[in-house]
């Protein structure tokens, strides 16, 4: 195929740039911001370490949004 940009291969696996940067550093790969390319063996490796992981990243990414915890008893003042 050919070079491919870092936002290309984070539009199709449906994760933002910044974790796929983040994993390929750790990963050795010199990424340096969403604009740098990768090669065809090098976006197979970045595929295989999010199909792996979806599941994981994509619960880091996005954290469910938690009810207030706040509590809901009012309080009346007594008239004597």
């Amino acid at each position: 195929m050919g070079k491919k940009r870092i936002y290309e291969l984070a539009k199709e696996l449906n994760v933002s740039s910044k974790q796929i940067v983040d994993r390929a550093d750790k990963a050795g790969f010199t990424i340096k911001n969403h604009m740098s390319t990768v090669d065809d063996n090098q976006e197979k490796q970045i595929r295989k370490m999010f199909s792996k992981g979806a599941s994981v990243s994509s619960h880091q990414a996005r954290p469910q949004p938690t009810k207030s915890q706040h509590s809901t008893t009012h309080v009346t003042k007594e008239t004597r």
